[in-house]
């Protein structure tokens, strides 16, 4: 073998390299999420799991933004689906219909035509999974599911930030990633609103 096939690849020659890169830092991440969710005590290490690989960008204050999104989303919703839960109608399923109709249609709205995307659908997403969850298991706690929901979500977050920040001091300084363009709020959209 040669030393030539020993050096590092040419950035220009190997258009893919940056890919691989991404592709790295998500298995890295996904890793030390499921490490970190089990050193915690989560219940469900599949939801760390699948954050540390969503939540991950190319650049660390990509990854922050997304990481910040996805922490707000799921707590707003697990505050709203509590309050629902525990009013007084929270038992009352025509009260929880109607609570995940609106949920449903204001945070797939927001999903669909908001630049914070991405907190939208966690909102919704996390509301829908406490509503569905106390009406397969009356009894559980949601507040057990919502705290539950967060150390999870926070796991996986701070393992994307904590491989992002180390893949942006060593392999991004030789394969940076592609920037994406900035999200863009579409404003009020009658469409999304039917859809």
């Amino acid at each position: 073998m040669s030393s030539a096939s020993l050096a590092a690849p040419d950035p220009d020659a190997d258009p893919l390299a940056p890919r691989l890169v991404d592709e790295a830092e998500c298995v890295a991440s996904v890793l030390l999420a499921i490490f970190v969710a089990h050193h915690i005590g989560a219940t469900h290490v599949s939801w760390a799991a699948f954050t540390g690989y969503m939540v991950m960008r190319g650049y660390p204050l990509e990854t922050l933004r997304r990481a910040l999104l996805r922490i707000i989303g799921t707590a707003l919703g697990a505050l709203a689906c509590l309050a629902v839960l525990e009013s007084p109608l929270g038992g009352n399923m025509v009260v929880l219909a109607m609570a995940m109709a609106l949920a449903g249609t204001v945070s797939l709205y927001g999903a669909i035509t908001g630049r914070h995307a991405y907190a939208w659908l966690f909102l919704g997403l996390t509301f829908a999974m406490m509503l569905y969850d106390r009406v397969a298991m009356p009894l559980a706690d949601p507040r057990a599911f919502a705290v539950m929901r967060m150390i999870e979500t926070l796991a996986g977050t701070a393992a994307c930030m904590a491989v992002s920040l180390a893949s942006a001091w060593t392999l991004r300084r030789r394969w940076p990633a592609i920037r994406a363009p900035k999200p863009q709020g579409v404003g009020w959209r009658p469409d999304a609103l039917l859809h």
